[in-house]
């Protein structure tokens, strides 16, 4: 065997080695490996609120994400991303002068772009921004859904609230 044919089969066995590498190149530019969502977390209030962020997986119930901060007025906090699964945020919020925790839930998509968190004196808001591309919905990227209860050692009060801002 001459070398122009050794250097030939070589050049063969490492485009079929790499064939694969391409398909897997290809889905990662297409969207189907799964992703990470970005978490804003701003302070408007004027006191030091401690704000504990659990995520839990919808169909196996499997906490995905916990993390707790120290937020301290006028403070912005980037904290770890989330992962784009089908997913329940629950945000709390603790060190209320009375005693009381606020606490707030919203569900998140493999579509949720962008979970931003707002904290003042009076209350906690929580915004999913959502990609309108993905979900071929107009104006939905600014879609939130939460779900308040207040607590208080000896008393537990739900109200639940969707809101739609366009």
């Amino acid at each position: 065997m001459n070398r122009r044919t050794v250097i030939q089969s070589a050049g063969v066995g490492a485009l079929v080695g790499l064939s694969g590498c391409i398909e897997g190149v290809q889905e990662h530019f297409m969207g189907s490996v799964q992703g990470v969502i970005p978490m804003e977390i701003h302070s408007e209030a004027s006191r030091s609120y401690n704000i504990q962020i659990q995520a839990y997986e919808r169909k196996t119930n499997r906490q995905t994400y916990d993390h707790s901060f120290a937020v301290t007025p006028g403070e912005n906090v980037q904290p770890e991303h989330l992962s784009a699964v089908n997913q329940s945020l629950q945000i709390v919020k603790h060190g209320e002068e009375d005693g009381q925790e606020t606490v707030r839930e919203v569900s998140i998509s493999g579509e949720t772009e962008l979970v931003l968190v707002t904290i003042t004196d009076d209350d906690l808001e929580i915004e999913a921004r959502y990609d309108e591309t993905e979900t071929g919905v107009p104006n939905s990227n600014n879609t939130t859904n939460e779900t308040a209860t207040n607590e208080t050692p000896n008393e537990t009060s739900n109200e639940t609230s969707n809101e739609t801002d366009e």
